[in-house]
């Protein structure tokens, strides 16, 4: 009796994963939600995904290097299914980035991404050299049927 290929895997699901560079200018930031939109289609955090990734990629223009003369930023997603979805956006560095006021406003799209992805699901990581900021979206879990 053979064994099937794969078969030594038993449970380790491989995530599938994609990946765009962009161009660092203002009108590349709906190109990554059209992106986000067509990959992500059908999943249950998608809406959740693209509004995240659409913050991520403005805050690569805005507040990095990225957004200078030839610069570019990364956008990736790994889908875990059915566990969870990681997104991220790797820039080009810059100055540490600071809030506006004492009102916080610069960050108030990350306090967003805070609120969707949950604490301690989200980060930025790098140095002036480039970042990553990152975020992981757990699946809704299936309700039990009564």
């Amino acid at each position: 009796m053979g064994v099937s290929p794969g078969a030594h895997l038993g449970m380790v699901r491989v995530p599938v994963t994609y990946s765009r560079v962009y161009e660092g200018r203002a009108d590349q930031v709906r190109q990554v939600r059209v992106f986000l939109a067509g990959v992500l289609e059908g999943c249950p955090v998608a809406d959740d995904a693209v509004l995240i990734g659409d913050e991520f990629a403005s805050n690569a223009v805005r507040h990095s290097n990225s957004g200078q003369r030839g610069g570019c930023f990364t956008v990736r997603v790994a889908l875990r299914e059915p566990d969870y979805l990681w997104i991220e956006v790797e820039d080009e560095g810059g100055p540490p980035w600071k809030p506006a006021g004492p009102d916080g406003e610069a960050w108030h799209g990350l306090s967003i991404v805070g609120q969707v992805a949950g604490e301690g699901n989200w980060g930025i990581d790098g140095t002036a050299c480039g970042s990553v900021v990152w975020a992981r979206l757990d699946w809704p879990q299936p309700q039990p049927s009564s």
